[in-house]
């Protein structure tokens, strides 16, 4: 491999850097599209157990999913606060 090969190789690296978080990140199971992004990485503890639970949130469906230790997505069903029609005010 001569030096021209090589910074050839070097140049093609920079300038496909930018592209590789389009490439390297997850795949929303709802819609199938690259649009999860990472919230935060919680530590939940428990007597003798540590458990870390990742959450994400899908920016084209708006589904939130968390992940336990480096297991699959699991959706993450929305809490009981929203508000019913009977209780928006007018």
């Amino acid at each position: 491999m001569g030096a021209d090969s090589f910074m050839m190789l070097v140049v093609l690296a920079v300038i496909l850097s930018p592209f590789l978080p389009i490439v390297l990140k997850s795949k929303c199971p709802v819609c199938n599209k690259r649009k999860l992004e990472h919230l935060e990485t919680v530590n939940m503890q428990e007597a003798d157990k540590k458990e870390f639970v990742t959450l994400y949130r899908c920016h084209n469906c708006k589904s939130d999913f968390e992940r336990v230790r480096s297991g699959p997505l699991q959706l993450v069903e929305p809490e009981g606060d929203t508000l019913s029609a009977e209780q928006v005010p007018a």
